[in-house]
């Protein structure tokens, strides 16, 4: 309920700019200090700033915010987007995960609905879910532990990687753009990724809907690289139609 409420707070601030403690209260269905000791929490994490009269998003770069405070971003429209691995993915299958929030929610979707699966990742935070679920094949690839990121990096990792036939790789990426496709600030992630684009036979890229037409600092592969994409009903018809007419296949849920 507290993550939800973070959800529909943040996403009110991007279209109001700001907004006062009774105009969330009233939006929320919930008492004013509920809504402050929400946005004591929220300020805490990074995601909010309080000014007088209210409260104000805080924009920063996504590279300077942590692990934690990313995986509380956009958290619905992660899980909704999930839903799209019905489509794609079956019992049996090689499937890697790179690191990243929404790849957090791609494996509480695989462990919740699959019952045979061989599981690639770097992620610590993904293999964390992953020891519950006797019932798949973990494989963690060596490599240099990144604490911030949660995550193993470096080239003996990439070249572990690319030692394996995979048969679909989930992508957790930070931007898509129709104009620089794919791209990502954090700089230990990107040979994985692209590890893991040179060893799998197809390539999705779950990217909840704020991710599509920005940019990050790090080109990681055109958009026609990537066989499918997923993300939420929040996208607008004019994205959608810009990378259609890409020819690029968008699952939407």
């Amino acid at each position: 309920m507290r993550i939800e409420r973070f959800d529909n707070i943040l996403e009110y601030l991007k279209i109001k700019g700001n907004a006062s403690y009774s105009e969330l209260a009233k939006l929320l269905d919930v008492s004013v200090d509920t809504v402050r000791r929400d946005l004591f929490l929220m300020e805490e994490k990074g995601l909010v700033r309080k000014v007088r009269g209210g409260v104000v998003i805080c924009e920063d770069d996504p590279g300077k915010k942590s692990f934690g405070v990313r995986s509380n971003l956009h958290h619905g429209e992660k899980i909704e987007l999930c839903n799209g691995l019905e489509s794609i993915i079956r019992d049996g299958q090689t499937v890697a995960l790179n690191n990243g929030t929404t790849n957090i929610e791609a494996a509480k979707y695989l462990c919740k609905n699959y019952n045979r699966l061989n599981i690639i990742t770097n992620s610590l935070a993904v293999l964390g879910y992953m020891l519950e679920q006797r019932k798949f094949n973990v494989i963690v690839p060596g490599g240099i532990v990144d604490i911030q990121e949660k995550s193993l990096y470096g080239s003996h990792c990439e070249n572990d990687i690319r030692s394996y036939n995979i048969d679909i790789a989930l992508l957790a990426v930070n931007a898509v753009s129709t104009q620089k496709g794919i791209t990502d600030f954090r700089f230990n992630e990107t040979g994985i990724i692209n590890a893991m684009l040179d060893s799998a036979k197809e390539k999705y890229v779950l990217a909840d809907s704020s991710k599509f037409e920005t940019v990050s600092c790090v080109n990681i592969c055109p958009l026609n690289k990537i066989d499918g994409f997923l993300t939420d009903s929040f996208i607008s018809e004019e994205v959608l139609e810009k990378y259609k007419r890409l020819n690029c296949k968008i699952y939407v849920n």
